[in-house]
């Protein structure tokens, strides 16, 4: 569960943490597809700049999986600013896609 950042009553809650971990698991599903090495760091640079790209994948790859546990999870998780970096740009990729 990621911790939201409003007050809102406990059913709200719920129906926000199922969103978030639908946003996630669409992203993550998206990244598991890549096929070719150049596809997975074509989608690692939808949520990070390219030079965190190519200086510390495994830290990208960390990152977004922490996300895809947490969003799973029912410990509230409070993200610290890579993280929230990270989910921001998730979120507006998943945005961007429902508008296509």
């Amino acid at each position: 569960m990621i911790k939201i950042y409003l007050d809102l009553n406990h059913k709200l809650n719920e129906k926000a943490q199922k969103n978030i971990c639908k946003f996630i698991n669409f992203f993550v599903d998206g990244l598991k597809e890549a096929i070719s090495q150049e596809d997975e760091d074509d989608y690692y640079e939808i949520v990070f700049p390219r030079f965190i790209v190519r200086k510390n994948k495994e830290l990208c790859k960390n990152v977004i999986m922490d996300l895809y546990d947490w969003s799973k999870d029912s410990y509230t998780h409070t993200l610290k600013p890579l993280y929230e970096y990270a989910f921001f740009y998730i979120l507006n990729y998943c945005r961007e896609i429902d508008e296509d």
